[in-house]
């Protein structure tokens, strides 16, 4: 059998990554030569090769994906490389996403804190007994559930806002405040979720016991520790911390000052919340202030963000 000779260029491919299959013809005995024929998906020719005499021995290679034009011996690839416009479309698109999330999470968060406090009296329900508080979850716990639901799907937006807030700038302050930002979601979207998974069956028990009632000491307990301590105590506290590590980063990246000020006064008065589990004076209605301007520097967040894109 005649020798083959491989002609194909330094620069061909590595064969281990071409998705190919290959069929070969021995050579007579009167020197017919030798041809071979590797093949995949896309039909590209990237190889030739000859045999010793010369005789081009045909071999192909069809890659299974374009790649940038270039010439293999005498084959060439062609393929489509992103353009200027195709990575601007992509900018503007990772540009476009945070402001539309924080819209998204403030609606979401102040339906749903509306829907409550005009079907289940919230947040002061809280303050009752927790048999009260069973009863009247009891009698709106359709509606309960749903505006439960929708205050926390508001918090979990908060994770991707604060990885999208977080690619503004590469500063340790920001890196901070995209760990608060991700926990603040997780902790009081943990702390909502109480009400969809854990109230309903609760309040069913609670409605068939008498006297003592195991499923109102039950809901006490969870009230308390994923209430008060992780929803309320965790959640105010790191969302405080992220607004203003991004206050402060951000007023530095060309934000304007008064940016820099509301979201300051709205975590300081965000933060009073932690004292309404103790019944401090005015820290419930604090915190309330304190995320309503919250919700309006969050909205200006949105609108600045596309106006001093980088």
């Amino acid at each position: 059998m005649s020798a083959m000779r491989d002609a194909v260029s330094p620069s061909a491919p590595n064969p281990a990554s071409v998705i190919a299959s290959a069929t070969s013809h021995a050579p007579t005995a009167q020197g017919v030569p030798a041809a071979a024929e590797v093949h995949g998906g896309d039909g590209v020719s990237v190889a030739q090769v000859s045999n010793a005499d010369g005789v081009p021995a045909a071999a192909q290679v069809f890659g299974a994906v374009r790649a940038p034009a270039a010439h293999f011996g005498t084959a060439a690839v062609n393929a489509r490389t992103p353009t200027g416009s195709d990575r601007r479309t992509a900018a503007a698109a990772r540009a476009l996403s945070v402001p539309v999330l924080i819209v998204a999470a403030v609606v979401s968060m102040n339906a749903g804190f509306a829907g409550l406090g005009a079907v289940f009296d919230y947040p002061r329900v809280l303050s009752r007994p927790g048999a009260e508080v069973l009863a009247s979850f009891r009698m709106h716990e359709s509606a309960v559930v749903a505006w439960f639901s929708v205050l926390a799907v508001g918090a979990l937006l908060f994770v991707p806002i604060a990885l999208g807030v977080g690619r503004r700038a590469d500063s340790v302050r920001m890196r901070w405040a995209v760990r608060a930002g991700v926990a603040a979601g997780v902790v009081q979207a943990a702390g909502l979720l109480r009400w969809p998974l854990l109230a309903p069956g609760l309040a069913t028990r609670s409605a068939s016991e008498f006297g003592s009632s195991t499923a109102v000491t039950e809901f006490e307990f969870w009230n308390r520790l994923l209430g008060s301590v992780v929803g309320e105590t965790l959640g105010y506290s790191l969302t405080a911390v992220w607004t203003v590590l991004v206050a402060s980063v951000l007023w530095r990246k060309g934000f304007p000052g008064w940016f820099a000020v509301l979201g300051t006064v709205a975590a300081a008065l965000i933060l009073l919340g932690v004292a309404a589990p103790w019944q401090v004076p005015g820290a419930q209605q604090a915190n309330f202030a304190g995320y309503v301007l919250w919700s309006g520097w969050m909205l200006a967040l949105a609108v600045l963000w596309g106006r001093r894109r980088e």
